[in-house]
């Protein structure tokens, strides 16, 4: 399936789950934050344990980041954005504002990477 067919689906199951909610931004940004939240938890979770541990996408952490997906989603649906025009956009914008960028301070523990590329 698309990406801008998954976020019309989104929002049309959103609507069928909850009938009785004001589908705005504002309900949507709060979701999308509260499970922002939830994802730093599951990460803090694993950092607790130990600062050198790389964090991983799996388990709960996983699941977080999907929710997290899912409210974009949800938010572009509602909202008609063409979600692949308005990253492209957004890409070339980064592109012209970070491509070629060094790091004062590169973090020894990302390796030594020297260049920061753009997304």
């Amino acid at each position: 399936m698309e990406l801008n067919e998954l976020a019309r689906q989104a929002a049309r199951d959103s609507k069928r789950w909850f009938p009785n909610a004001d589908h705005n931004v504002v309900l949507g940004a709060l979701c999308l934050a509260g499970e922002a939240g939830e994802f730093c938890n599951e990460i803090k979770k694993v950092m607790r344990q130990s600062p050198y541990v790389r964090p991983q996408l799996k388990g709960a952490a996983l699941e977080e980041f999907i929710d997290i997906f899912t409210y974009v989603l949800k938010l572009a649906g509602e909202n008609d954005i063409d979600l692949e025009a308005e990253y492209n956009k957004k890409r070339d914008k980064n592109n012209l504002r970070w491509a070629g960028r060094v790091p004062e301070h590169p973090d020894p523990r990302l390796g030594g990477v020297e260049t920061v590329e753009a997304l």
